[in-house]
């Protein structure tokens, strides 16, 4: 990421985000490149006091932008465990159930340790669930 463009080194959280999603948008990048959109939310929110972060995921701009990375499969066919994991974790973030299910659904294993331990994941997983409408198993 641009470290040089965030808040704390002189630059805003617009040019944090415009280049996240320059990164996304663009043709001439492959690989893990467009994932840096998400890294850039998850800077922006950690920057943030406990309530102002809880309140950013929430704004609908936030899954407006990450969820043009979702809507680009080609992202996801070769996807690391790592950007998946971290794309599921915002979709939860940023109440976006359903997707959340469906990023946790396609991971080969779980690394329950990124979601706070198995009880934690097992918790969000199951409340994810009940706001999707999906049946309990």
């Amino acid at each position: 990421m641009s470290w040089n463009t965030e808040p704390k080194w002189y630059g805003s959280p617009e040019e944090v985000l415009s280049f996240g999603s320059e990164c996304v948008n663009s043709s001439q990048w492959g690989g893990r490149i467009p994932w840096i959109l998400v890294q850039a939310n998850v800077s922006l929110a950690t920057c943030l006091d406990e309530a102002a972060r809880k309140g950013y995921w929430r704004e609908p701009e936030v899954w407006t932008d990450l969820e043009a990375l979702g809507k680009r499969s080609k992202y996801f066919s070769n996807a690391a465990v790592t950007e998946r994991k971290r794309y599921a974790w915002c979709a939860y973030q940023c109440e976006q159930w359903a997707d959340f299910v469906k990023q946790v659904n396609l991971m080969n294993r779980v690394d329950y340790d990124y979601f706070g331990g198995k009880e934690k994941f097992e918790a969000m997983l199951r409340r994810a669930k009940e706001h999707a409408g999906e049946p309990k198993r």
